[in-house]
C-alpha cells in the first residue's frame, strides 16, 4: 500500500541561507529568488492537495529550510534525526512540535547520526545513503 501524503512542513528560508553549508559550486545563493522558488513550491504543494504549514525562518540555522534532514517521516512514525554537521544540530528542536501534531516521534540518539535528506522511504523499505 502506497504512502498517502496530506501534509507538508516547509520553513522559509532565512536571509543567512548564504552562510549554510554547501559543497556545489554554483555561486552565492539569492535570497530573493529563494523566497519566489519557496512560495512557488508551497503553492504547487496546495494545489496538489496537501495541507501546507510554513515555519518561519531561524537566523541561528542557516540550513534550516531544509526541513527534511532534521526528520524522517513514515506512514507510521516520525524520527527525529541528529544531524552529521554540528552547526545543523538544534534544528531538531524546532521542527519536531509540528511533527508531534501528525505523528508519534523517535529519535536518533548520540554517537548516531543521520541526515534526512539522505534516506528515502518506499512503502515498508527504508534506503540510507552513506555519506564522509
Amino acid at each position: 500500500m502506497m504512502m498517502r501524503f496530506t501534509h507538508a512542513i516547509l520553513r522559509t528560508p532565512g536571509s543567512n541561507l548564504a552562510q549554510g553549508l554547501t559543497t556545489a559550486n554554483s555561486g552565492v545563493p539569492d535570497h530573493t529568488l529563494a523566497i519566489t522558488q519557496h512560495t512557488k513550491y508551497a503553492n504547487a504543494l496546495e494545489r496538489a492537495g496537501l495541507q501546507v504549514t510554513i515555519l518561519d525562518p531561524l537566523p541561528e540555522f542557516p540550513d534550516a529550510y531544509f526541513v527534511e534532514d532534521v526528520a524522517v517521516v513514515t506512514e507510521e512514525i516520525a524520527v527525529i534525526t541528529r544531524p552529521g554537521a554540528e552547526s545543523r544540530r538544534g534544528e531538531e528542536a524546532f521542527i519536531e512540535p509540528e511533527l508531534t501534531k501528525h505523528r508519534r516521534m523517535g529519535r536518533i540518539v548520540d554517537p548516531a547520526r543521520l541526515d534526512g535528506g539522505d534516506v528515502i522511504v518506499a512503502e515498508k523499505r527504508v534506503f540510507v545513503g552513506l555519506t564522509d
